[in-house]
């Protein structure tokens, strides 16, 4: 040793149980070397291991058992049997990020497991394990006769070892110095919808193209601040926007001050809009269990199959325990909670019904929220955590993401966003992620950078958004280039942040609305922080730009879905035109560029046409690759349709 109930432990091995008398149990595992002088330890203080006993006329369990250093025991009563005579592969695993943070114990035999999970409060009285071993629990009872063969457990750590850490899923977009791309052995799936260029995922080779970050442009139009600090309450960057589908209104909820003005908790806010931009005043407080930070709403539709629960309220705050309605102390540690409502106003929390406090997903820092995945079919957490790690140095912000079926049950986290010093600029961090979006295969989200190190005149540190975006919901790619600054003028609203937290498709467009503050996250709080409210055409993210000079996009091997055949671009003062060739770059007869009808105008649906074809029938199922050619153009996607 020595270790403790903040490491992950793990053992495992061969047994065989020769042969064993009534009443003679015995504890495998990690303990303190203390007990062995000691008549009142054992197992009954500090140990993590597995228990091998039962009652006579079952024969011997093999089970876990925890024991704390004040001798909180946890332990279960029954489980996989050792069979006399028969060899078994065993494995013990003690998690203490599982089980929502609270520690978990999980023992399997043969093909067998049973699990453990720890309580409230249980981890945070530790153990101190220096040995591993076997010892008998009591003196007296019968013989045990076992054996163990190819054991394998955590033993001594170094004490410049890090604990561990989450697996990191973080990525920095860097684009490859070419983007030749190796042979491919199977075409690339498109199916029907949009295929954005926000990465080189659709470009095998391009010729005088350029990538350029599309940022969404303030409107005079828009009389931002829309939701103001003094007037409407608002108080948080965290807010969730959606647009009801049966009366078109778009409703709002946001983070509200108290009315003691507390900096630690905060109140629901709800308003709706005809337009997104104007609100119906006055706000309307809803009430809500205790709530620390965030509102983070899914509206799951109107055919969801349990009404009552159609929409869902994600936010951090402490444990509360059974019987009270508020925490001992808010600014303890505490996690994600997660409540339910028909409608969006009346709202009841939902708790593991084994859980003893309303916690549902623990973590170290005080940002939260969720969002449904409908392409994967799972509920998404994002957490932030204070952390350090190897690629980044002291400790920082960063942001963990955590998956589950049904809101109640958590994966352990892994990092969805991580700095890395050789790329990123002084002390970055990440405020949070939110905003997300679903478009075709990925997920789009918006990143709050946060740079207090960096303080240029009237601010007490920036912040800003950057887009992020993943392909299989897991894996993160971090844009290091800002889609979303803030107002350099002194005087403005949000001079020092602008935090987008939310995506609203509306027509051809997205509505982004964010946070602005005007001189810093931590300055008047109650006053400076605002929301407001910017416009862009969809999907327009990342543009690949030719020039004068004519260039040339072809992408890997594909095959397509769909009839209809569309781009978003926009190619006023120049033109676009499209061919199609064979895996060998031949041209296929009556798709070539010449067939095709030349696009000149800007549209997020311009329809591609040939001579002889205006949609892409006879090209079903083939694998195939798209070759685009451009000039004074910008391409931000493909769209196929039925």
């Amino acid at each position: 040793g020595p270790l403790d109930l903040n490491q992950r432990l793990e053992a495992r091995g061969k047994v065989k149980l020769v042969t064993a008398g009534p009443d003679s149990d015995m504890s495998l595992g990690w303990f303190n070397s203390a007990a062995k002088d000691s008549k009142e330890e054992g197992d009954a203080k500090n140990f993590v291991g597995i228990h091998v006993g039962g009652p006579t006329r079952i024969g011997h369990y093999f089970i876990p058992h925890l024991a704390t250093a004040k001798g909180t025991i946890s332990k279960v009563d029954q489980g996989p049997i050792l069979t006399p005579g028969k060899l078994f592969d065993w494995s013990l695993v003690y998690d203490p990020a599982a089980n929502g943070g609270l520690g978990e114990m999980c023992v399997t035999l043969g093909n067998e497991s049973v699990t453990l999970k720890l309580k409230p409060g249980q981890k945070t009285e530790g153990a101190n394990l220096d040995r591993f071993g076997l010892f008998t629990s009591t003196a007296g009872g019968q013989m045990v006769k076992i054996f163990l063969d190819d054991l394998s457990y955590t033993a001594r750590r170094s004490v410049d070892e890090p604990s561990p850490s989450p697996k990191n899923n973080s990525a920095i977009y860097r684009p490859s110095p070419s983007l030749q791309k190796p042979r491919q052995s199977a075409p690339i799936h498109l199916g029907v919808g949009p295929h954005l260029f926000l990465d080189e995922f659709l470009i095998e080779s391009n010729t005088n193209i350029g990538r350029v970050v599309n940022s969404p442009l303030r409107a005079a139009a828009i009389p931002n601040p829309i939701v103001t600090g003094k007037g409407d309450g608002n108080f948080q960057p965290y807010l969730t926007v959606l647009r009801d589908p049966a009366t078109r209104r778009f409703r709002i909820w946001y983070g509200a001050q108290t009315a003691e003005s507390s900096a630690s908790e905060s109140q629901l806010a709800y308003m709706e809009s005809d337009d997104g931009i104007q609100w119906i005043r006055p706000r309307r407080i809803l009430p809500t269990p205790f709530l620390r930070f965030g509102v983070s709403i899914i509206d799951q539709g109107v055919n969801f199959p349990h009404a009552d629960a159609r929409y869902k309220l994600g936010w951090y705050a402490a444990p509360v325990t059974k019987g009270e309605s508020r925490p001992a102390d808010g600014t303890v540690l505490g996690g994600l909670k997660i409540a339910s409502s028909p409608d969006g106003f009346v709202w009841k929390q939902l708790v593991p019904p084994d859980s003893t406090n309303d916690v549902v997903l623990m973590h170290d820092h005080d940002i939260n929220g969720i969002f449904r995945d409908a392409v994967a079919d799972r509920y998404v957490a994002i957490a932030s955590t204070l952390a350090t790690g190897e690629t980044w140095t002291g400790k920082r912000r960063v942001t963990l993401q955590s998956f589950s079926r049904d809101l109640l049950r958590w994966e352990k986290p892994s990092y969805a966003l991580t700095p890395d010093d050789r790329l990123d600029e002084g002390d970055t961090q990440f405020y949070a992620m939110d905003g997300f979006l679903i478009r075709g295969d990925l997920r789009i989200a918006m990143v709050k950078i946060l740079r207090d190190d960096f303080k240029p005149e009237g601010a007490a540190g920036i912040g800003y958004t950057a887009l992020a975006w993943s392909r299989d919901g897991e894996h993160w790619i971090r844009d290091r280039t800002p889609f979303f600054q803030r107002d350099e003028r002194n005087e403005a609203w949000d001079h020092s942040h602008a935090w987008i937290d939310e995506q609203v498709p509306v027509g051809d467009e997205v509505y982004f609305y964010y946070a602005g503050y005007m001189h810093g996250h931590k300055v008047n709080r109650f006053e400076e922080r605002q929301i407001g409210l910017v416009k862009m055409q969809r999907d327009r993210y990342v543009a690949r730009e030719a020039g004068a000079e004519q260039g040339m996009i072809t992408t890997p091997l594909v095959e397509l879905s769909g009839k209809t055949f569309t781009l978003n671009v926009n190619a006023r003062g120049g033109e676009v035109r499209v061919q199609i060739v064979d895996r060998k770059n031949k041209p296929i007869k009556d798709f070539t560029f010449a067939d095709c009808a030349v696009i000149d105008r800007d549209g997020v649906s311009e329809s591609v046409r040939w001579k002889q074809h205006s949609n892409l029938s006879p090209l079903a199922g083939k694998p195939l690759k798209l070759q685009i050619q451009m000039r004074a153009a910008k391409l931000y996607a493909l769209q196929f349709g039925n």
